[in-house]
């Protein structure tokens, strides 16, 4: 009788191993990962000045009025005015030829009417300060160029 129950315990266990074995055919082998062996690095949190860099904006128009460094743009029956920061680039666009120049020119140098673009940014106080004129060819000129 002992006999007969090793038997059973037996051919249980080999009935188990076969129905595990059954049951993983066709499954997805599980993939093993590396973990790391440095640590992770931490990226910082920006400055206080990386944070304040500015995110500007273009404005496209004709000049309108000029008054000391205040540039007012008109474009489709509206108006915009900005106050141009002393350090501005102004940059006069040309084409020659297939080429498309920038050349630096004063800010006295801009006229009402010439058709401009101008990147400026909203300060804190909610006022609009460019930090770069460029003074357009043609009112049709493509921007960016």
């Amino acid at each position: 009788m002992r006999k007969t129950v090793l038997i059973i315990i037996g051919t249980l266990i080999l009935v188990l191993l076969v129905i595990s074995v059954i049951s993983t055919i066709g499954q997805p082998k599980v993939k093993e990962v590396e973990l790391p062996t440095e640590a992770p690095t931490v990226t910082p949190a920006p400055t206080e000045t990386e944070a304040a860099q500015p995110q500007w904006i273009p404005a496209r128009g004709r000049v309108n009025e000029i008054k000391d460094r205040m540039l007012t743009l008109a474009a489709n029956g509206d108006s915009l005015t900005i106050l141009i920061k002393e350090n501005a680039a102004v940059k006069k666009v040309e084409e020659i030829g297939l080429e498309v120049k920038e050349i630096k020119i004063e800010f006295k140098e801009i006229k009402i009417g010439d058709e401009v673009v101008v990147q400026f940014e909203i300060t804190t106080e909610g006022q609009f300060e460019g930090g770069e004129v460029f003074i357009l060819p043609s009112p049709d000129f493509p921007y960016p160029f």
